[in-house]
């Protein structure tokens, strides 16, 4: 029972903190504009933003690198392509949909240790395959001029 209610209080102080987060990333844009990943991940690059969400008592810093991670792996579930940008701006985010998809593949497996190392360890290979496609695409251009 102790440990239920331990759960539940971690999984009330997660979805606040994502509600606060995807608060931040609406806060820039105009009223009807939808918010994307890349509104997202660029709350969460913040340094500032990530401080302050720690400091509210939001959630740690580890906290935030699962709620990119989780995005990560949700964008993946979405959209597979191998060196496409993870932080494209095709997928529009409705904050209870974030909320309930972030922390979705977390969740789901055990322990969270090894879910964080294996799905960033599958972010940075998307992040190298994608920086690969545009280094060939200059390169290409050049050969082109």
């Amino acid at each position: 029972e102790r440990a239920s209610a331990q759960l539940a209080e971690a999984r009330s102080r997660q979805e606040r903190m994502l509600r606060k987060i995807f608060e931040h990333a609406r806060a820039d844009l105009e009223p009807d504009a939808p918010v994307t990943i890349a509104d997202v991940k660029r709350v969460l690059d913040d340094s500032d933003m990530a401080q302050g969400i720690q400091e509210e008592g939001y959630g740690e810093a580890e906290d935030i690198l699962d709620v990119k991670l989780g995005l990560f792996e949700q964008w993946e579930v979405e959209h597979v392509h191998p060196g496409d940008d993870p932080s494209a701006d095709f997928l529009d985010l409705d904050e209870d949909d974030f909320v309930q998809w972030v922390f979705h593949g977390q969740r789901n497996s055990t322990p969270d240790t090894l879910w964080r190392a294996v799905t960033r360890a599958r972010l940075e290979l998307h992040e190298a395959a994608h920086r690969q496609v545009v280094q060939l695409q200059e390169a290409e251009a050049k050969l082109v001029d």
